[in-house]
């Protein structure tokens, strides 16, 4: 049991414990051979593009595949949609990004695992979830094991995490955190704000 835990669910009894793969079908992408890269198109993301998607940076794409490639993929093997999520599984390890119903790309097979979710659990709260400790000590724990750091498929189907039953208290977790998100958001744009200022002053004070 969390030691915090919302009036309204003390009584809804114990969180369970619970595999990824309980939730998600944990894959990869279909093989996008370098030939195929594009100058323009459909962005097609790395590593590097994932953390900077999950830091929130901006950042430009560098490799693309065509608009007929992208549509043949999906067409055939699915492509990530709103709600599902791409893990880091080398270098960066645990960089977790929740894709967004805007979202259109593809992404480098072996780099990136792809949970495709299969329902029975609110995706925000897995998004937090999978950034607790007990998730990410896992992750690290299963790569220290390997001569190079890797975060397999395997590894991540039998990733273990606890989640309350009551699908309520997912969505009031979630949606509290997300909302101390929203508010660090505004808070780091007025901090750069304030340093531009800063700077601008600064050039303008001394010779």
């Amino acid at each position: 049991m969390p030691r915090l835990r919302f009036p309204e669910f003390r009584e809804a009894g114990a969180w369970e414990e619970k595999k990824i793969e309980d939730y998600f079908s944990v894959r990869s992408s279909k093989r996008v051979l370098q030939k195929d890269w594009k100058t323009h198109g459909v962005p097609f993301y790395r590593t590097r593009e994932l953390v900077s998607l999950y830091n929130n940076e901006p950042f430009s794409s560098e490799i693309f595949i065509s608009e007929e490639l992208f549509s043949e993929i999906a067409k055939k093997y699915g492509f990530p949609s709103e709600g599902d999520f791409l893990v880091s599984g080398v270098g960066t390890l645990g960089i977790c990004y929740q894709v967004k119903a805007k979202d259109k790309f593809y992404f480098k097979d072996g780099n990136v695992l792809w949970y495709k979710q299969n329902g029975g659990i609110v995706s925000s709260f897995f998004y937090y979830c999978f950034h607790s400790d007990q998730i990410q000590n896992q992750i690290l724990g299963q790569a220290s094991i390997s001569t190079v750091g890797t975060y397999t498929i395997q590894n991540a189907k039998v990733t273990k995490f606890l989640c309350p039953t009551v699908e309520k208290e997912q969505q009031k977790i979630a949606h509290c955190l997300s909302s101390l998100d929203e508010v660090i958001g505004l808070q780091a744009k007025k901090v750069q704000a304030l340093k531009q200022h800063k700077k601008g002053l600064m050039q303008q004070l001394f010779p």
